[in-house]
């Protein structure tokens, strides 16, 4: 069953993962001039389908800040970890098709509070220390108009995404990053890159884990890719 399955990894193929990282590594330069030194991460998960039960896979590492590299300066957080669709706000924000975010809070005393009630409800077994103080999550709509990809980011510092403007300035990038892909669908301009569909499958609704007290969601047009419906590249041996 899926929950028996939780960051049990999956290879993600390497075109796959270098389809995002240049991506996310100039979002990454964008939000860390305005992180005040504040350890910062972003990553990108892909929704997928195995056993009749919908997955959040997350394709790549994380990107940011040096904190998050070990002693020989390797991302301790690989691509192909799966969890559960329903985990914390990447699985609220594929689930409602809405962009998600830590909302403001007037001090770091204010944000903690409320953050302590839901890693009770949620059961996380986590402290409030090791807990980011600012997330977002962002999901894509593929030309079904279903939940493609989810960016994640979170931020140590207080109210980081609480900005409007830096969060729809990340917006219009994504915009941008779908506006390629479509691109690259229509004009095939490398003759061995393949976009190979994922199945399509019906899936239960679950609970979300997201921390309730301290999300809110922007009420604002998804990015949207007009000609994928998956993302799940390859690069073949044969133009076939």
């Amino acid at each position: 069953m899926m929950s028996d399955r939780p960051e049990h990894p999956e290879p993600v193929p390497t075109s796959t993962q270098l389809a995002v990282l240049p991506f996310l590594a100039a979002l990454e330069g964008y939000l860390a001039q305005a992180s005040d030194g504040k350890d910062l991460r972003v990553t990108m998960h892909r929704v997928m389908a195995r056993e009749k039960h919908r997955y959040i896979q997350q394709i790549c590492t994380y990107l940011g800040s040096e904190s998050n590299l070990d002693s020989v300066g390797k991302q301790r957080i690989r691509a192909g970890r799966l969890f559960p669709a329903n985990t914390g706000l990447m699985g609220k924000a594929i689930h409602e098709k809405r962009v998600f975010r830590t909302k403001h809070f007037e001090n770091d005393q204010a944000l903690e509070e409320e953050l302590k009630k839901d890693l009770e409800t949620t059961g996380s077994g986590r402290t409030v220390d090791e807990v980011a103080k600012s997330y977002l999550s962002i999901p894509f709509l593929g030309s079904d108009l279903s939940p493609v990809l989810v960016l994640y980011a979170d931020s140590q510092k207080l109210n980081f995404f609480a900005d409007d403007d830096r969060v729809y300035a990340v917006l219009n990038m994504c915009e941008g990053f779908c506006r390629f892909f479509d691109w690259l669908a229509t004009e095939e301009p490398f003759s061995t890159l393949r976009n190979f569909l994922t199945p399509d499958q019906e899936f239960k609704t679950t609970e979300s884990t997201a921390y309730e007290n301290v999300q809110e969601l922007i009420d604002v047009d998804l990015p949207k890719f007009k000609f994928i419906r998956s993302f799940n590249y390859e690069t073949t041996s044969s133009q076939a």
